[in-house]
Order: C-alpha cells, then sequence, then structure tokens
C-alpha cells in the first residue's frame, strides 16, 4: 500500500484525511470489488451479510467476523445506541480462542492483538490498514462492557448529582451559621456597652 502523498510525495499520516504538508486529499482506502475475504481464524470463505447497513463478512465455520477499515466503529455506534446501561452487565462470556497472531483477511500480514477500550478485557485483533477481525462472542462481550461502562457513567452522573445538592446544602448551612454568629456578637457587643440591646 502506498503511503506517500500523490501531490508532493511525503507520508502520510494514516490518521488524517489529508496530506500534512500540503493539504492535498488521501487517497481512498482500497476498495475489494469483490467483497470476499478468507477468515483470519480458521481460512475459510466468509459471507458477506447486512448488518444494520453495515456490510460485515461472517465466518460459518467457527463464527467469527470482519470489519473492513471504518466498518467496525460505524457498527460500535449502533451498538451503544441500542444498548440499555444496565441491561448488559456482567462477565463476558467468549469463546476463548487459541492465542495467536491472525493474518488480515484483506492483506495477510499478522495483525497486532489489542484491548478493546484499553480496559474491556475484550482482545480484538487489529490491522491499521484494513479492519478488525472478532472472535465469535466478542462482539457481545463488547456490548457488555459499554452497556456497564454506560451503567457506572448513570451512576457517576447521579452520585455527582447528588454529592453537588450536598455541596450546596452545607454551603447555605455555613452561611445561616455565619450570619448567626455575626448577630449574636452584635447582641453581645451591645448588651456589653448599653445594658441593652438597642437596635435604632
Amino acid at each position: 500500500m502506498n503511503n506517500a502523498c500523490h501531490a508532493c510525495g511525503r507520508t502520510l499520516a494514516t490518521d488524517h484525511e489529508s496530506c500534512l504538508y500540503c493539504g492535498a486529499k488521501a487517497p481512498l482506502p482500497e476498495v475489494f470489488a469483490d467483497h470476499t475475504a478468507r477468515c483470519p481464524r480458521c481460512r475459510d470463505q466468509m459471507r458477506s451479510v447486512d448488518v444494520a447497513g453495515v456490510v460485515v463478512d461472517v465466518c460459518a465455520g467457527c463464527g467469527g467476523s470482519w470489519y473492513d477499515k471504518g466498518e467496525f466503529e460505524v457498527h460500535l455506534d449502533n451498538v451503544r445506541q441500542r444498548v440499555t446501561p444496565g441491561t448488559t452487565t456482567g462477565p463476558a462470556q467468549l469463546t476463548n480462542p487459541k492465542l495467536e497472531l491472525l493474518p488480515c483477511a484483506r492483506c495477510g500480514q499478522n495483525m497486532l492483538r489489542k484491548n478493546f477500550d484499553g480496559a474491556s478485557g475484550v482482545i480484538v485483533d487489529v490491522c491499521g490498514d484494513h479492519g478488525v477481525f472478532l472472535d465469535q462472542g466478542e462482539l457481545a462481550a463488547i456490548a457488555r462492557y459499554v452497556g456497564s461502562a454506560r451503567q457506572r457513567a448513570v451512576q457517576a452522573s447521579r452520585q455527582a448529582s447528588e454529592a453537588a445538592k450536598v455541596s450546596r446544602a452545607t454551603r447555605s448551612l455555613a452561611r445561616r451559621a455565619a450570619a448567626a454568629a455575626r448577630d449574636d456578637q452584635e447582641l453581645r457587643h451591645r448588651t456589653r456597652h448599653w445594658g441593652w440591646p438597642f437596635w435604632w
């Protein structure tokens, strides 16, 4: 794959849509005309299916799924919208496949193994140029993680709201106590000097 800018020839950054040096638009990613892929796990031919507008390549043998570059992010957005906080919590149910570096379904190069979101415990296989491979059960595990993360966010928001209420009430009581202390001090001062708390 050519990572050089077609306009100035300098190296393109993979996470930018245009050249950082001359501003020229980066070429579109390669298009696979037949849109077929071989399963990185068992090397069987995968079949393309439409899942909520995203074309996913699914392996009938092992149940794995391949997402071309950008497709996984779109599908993940759909998952986030469907997940209700608290409905998908609990331990992830994974098939525990053999740990090995898998080849990319498109270019055949070994993919990187990454912990989804850095803390989910779901290890996905990623080719930076072509896409993401999920073993059977990993998408459900990611949905569980997203659901529990949303639940934690909702709980944290509620706790923050309660803490803010307590803080406001505490400040209000402190102001009242300070005002009462000032009134008491003024009363003592008047009584000491005049023998009676004159207010005029």
